[in-house]
């Protein structure tokens, strides 16, 4: 009798060690994954906008999520409007952000009038992997919102 208890015990010790060893609950930073922030959102050269997106994650992003149908998307807003979007190959051609700590800069369709800010004060909102393609380690902190000023000048206003 004492040995069936023994070993009942015994088996019930192990399913635990074996429980633990295989919890999917483990800590996220053990896990390898990317993750993609949208870093900064800013004007230049006549008030156009450079997105910065960075891999802050302990992998890079996969090749496939480069390319349709996993794409992941780069989705932008100007207020409440969408203003525009592209997959992973248009913004980083290079691949930085295949690797982790990489960095892609992206001037905003620098050639689409109707893409262009208007004048004074724009709220643009930019969020990375907007079609959850990209299974990351945070999936709260890919949007980025800033307020931006538009200052046309004359000159500006001649070449548009």
């Amino acid at each position: 009798m004492r040995n069936k208890i023994f070993t009942k015990f015994l088996i019930l010790l192990m399913g635990l060690f074996l429980f633990a060893s295989i919890n999917p609950a483990q800590n996220r930073s053990e896990i390898k994954l990317p993750d993609l922030i949208v870093k900064d959102i800013k004007l230049v050269n006549d008030c156009k906008i450079a997105v910065t997106v960075a891999n802050i994650g302990n992998a890079g992003v996969p090749a496939d999520k480069y390319v349709l149908p996993k794409a992941v998307g780069i989705q932008m807003y100007n207020g409440s409007k969408p203003w525009g979007g592209l997959i992973l190959k248009g913004f980083d051609p290079a691949g930085k952000l295949k690797k982790p700590g990489g960095v892609a800069t992206y001037i905003w369709f620098p050639g689409a009038a109707n893409l262009n800010l208007k004048p004074g004060w724009n709220t643009l909102k930019v969020i990375a992997d907007n079609n959850k393609n990209l299974t990351e380690l945070k999936e709260y902190n890919n949007t980025l919102t800033k307020r931006v000023y538009c200052k046309k000048t004359a000159e500006n206003k001649l070449t548009e």
